[in-house]
């Protein structure tokens, strides 16, 4: 064995060990966890029940998928729902300040549900079009208030009828790229 690799080996091995017994003594608890509330918006309309009970687990960090839902776009100005109804930016900004109110954190999903025509288009030149420009509208909106957002979540997932996943590689990388380019180097 070359001299590099017998040096490396116990070095690779007793870090791996030290970083285990580091992190043994860490458990999980609501004050290192998250919890996903899957669609805080349904029909136009927060779910509160819902929305409170995942701020009362007591995690620090709230998953909330932006999702279109019955509005065209989020610059859709639209009052949707009951009541008069709202926008989109006026629903999510309730959601939003309802969280971090509480000294909690939101952590942002930009799914292919930010755009209103749904699985089977998101090949399309149009629908990539359209995501990265509600994409970056709820970044831009939220930059305050969001620290992290994940884009595009399972993009091997396999839409129902199907034998491959909604998003090839070639075009989950091209997408991300053009995200990373219009909301990181554009800003």
């Amino acid at each position: 064995m070359p001299f590099a690799k017998r040096r490396l080996a116990p070095l690779l091995f007793s870090s791996l060990i030290a970083g285990l017994a580091s992190s043994s003594t860490a458990h999980a608890s609501p004050a290192v966890a998250g919890i996903n509330m899957g669609a805080p918006v349904w029909e136009g309309v927060p779910r509160e029940d819902e929305l409170q009970a995942a701020i009362a687990t007591g995690a620090t960090h709230i998953r909330v998928n932006f999702r279109v839902d019955q509005w065209a776009s989020p610059m859709d100005t639209t009052k949707r729902g009951p009541n008069g109804g709202k926008t989109f930016f006026e629903v999510y900004d309730h959601v939003i300040d309802e969280i971090t109110s509480r000294g909690l954190e939101v952590y942002g999903l930009l799914s292919n549900e930010i755009v209103a025509e749904g699985h089977g288009a998101e090949t399309s030149q149009t629908w990539e079009d359209e995501f990265i420009k509600n994409s970056v509208a709820v970044i831009e909106r939220y930059r305050d208030r969001v620290r992290v957002f994940e884009s595009i979540n399972e993009p091997n997932n396999f839409p129902l009828g199907t034998n491959a996943p909604f998003l090839s590689a070639q075009d989950f990388a091209r997408l991300h790229g053009r995200l990373y380019r219009d909301v990181k180097i554009a800003h």
